[in-house]
């Protein structure tokens, strides 16, 4: 129809590569119409991508690519030809990439707001990504959290991202949490193996520690407290090799710490607060 389509907006990483800050749909759109078929197969399916939502008289109605390259070349031409305007955008300074997640969380405003851990999922894609996203089909840290099936929105991947940032780099905390985690990642995106290995065996072995509380241990107040979850978690990991025997009676006293209480109630991602929460955890 010749009507302008909103630019896309790329973001070009540090290793060369494009990743789609902004307009994913209209690209998939695309690639489906000349391809044929609308969306990813379902039970080996697809269904014919034939144009609909459209004006009743349009000579657009119905048709797919391939009707109109026949019924139309001149249509069929002008599509092939038209222009799809972008913008890349290239991180120069600081030196790491983590202004491009407020990019991300500014331009995604539209349709299904992006969470924290998806757009890290997008920006920080590496070995580590992939650990945690392993990590978190395991059958014991479902049973932990209490849920059985994957968050679609990764709230659940983001809950072992603050486990390791809380366990190598709780030192250099500061407010807000969404920046420290996402420093954090930054600085691990490509970790090398070996390394990736050792969070592996960090987190499988203070996995297996923490079951010692029982079952879904982070439940307190309302559902999973994750200021309780960040402090114990992580000083599980620092002591995993000594636990002692009454740990379970310990951590069901702490609970009853009042100052604790109201440091896992009140302004939990203060610094001091969070810093004051490791003193009485540990």
């Amino acid at each position: 129809l010749g009507l302008p389509v909103p630019p896309i907006f790329l973001y070009q990483d540090k290793h060369g590569q494009l990743l789609v800050v902004d307009g994913q749909q209209r690209l998939r759109t695309i690639a489906y119409f000349f391809e044929g078929y609308f969306g990813e197969a379902t039970r080996g399916r697809r269904p014919i991508f034939a144009l609909t939502g459209i004006n009743d008289k349009s000579q657009y109605l119905g048709q797919t690519y391939e009707t109109l390259k026949e019924s139309n070349n001149q249509a069929y031409c002008k599509l092939n030809d038209a222009v799809l305007r972008s913008f890349v955008i290239k991180q120069l300074d600081p030196k790491d990439d983590t202004s491009i997640f407020y990019i991300f969380e500014r331009l995604n405003s539209g349709g299904a707001l992006l969470r924290g851990q998806e757009i890290r999922n997008a920006i920080f894609h590496g070995p580590f990504n992939d650990l945690i996203k392993d990590l978190n089909k395991l059958a014991a840290w479902r049973d932990l959290i209490g849920r059985k099936s994957i968050d679609k929105r990764q709230r659940d991947v983001e809950l072992i991202l603050r486990f390791f940032a809380m366990t190598y780099n709780r030192h250099a905390y500061e407010k807000p949490m969404k920046e420290f985690l996402n420093k954090f990642m930054a600085s691990v995106q490509d970790a090398p193996s070996g390394k990736i290995k050792e969070y592996q065996a960090t987190f499988e072995q203070t996995l297996n520690a923490v079951s010692k509380l029982g079952v879904r241990p982070f439940h307190v107040h309302r559902g999973l407290n994750t200021a309780v979850f960040d402090d114990v978690f992580a000083a599980f990991a620092t002591h995993r090799k000594s636990i002692p025997a009454n740990v379970k009676k310990r951590y069901k006293d702490l609970l009853q710490n009042k100052e604790y209480v109201d440091l896992t109630t009140y302004r939990t991602s203060d610094t001091e607060v969070v810093k004051r929460r490791a003193e009485l955890v540990t």
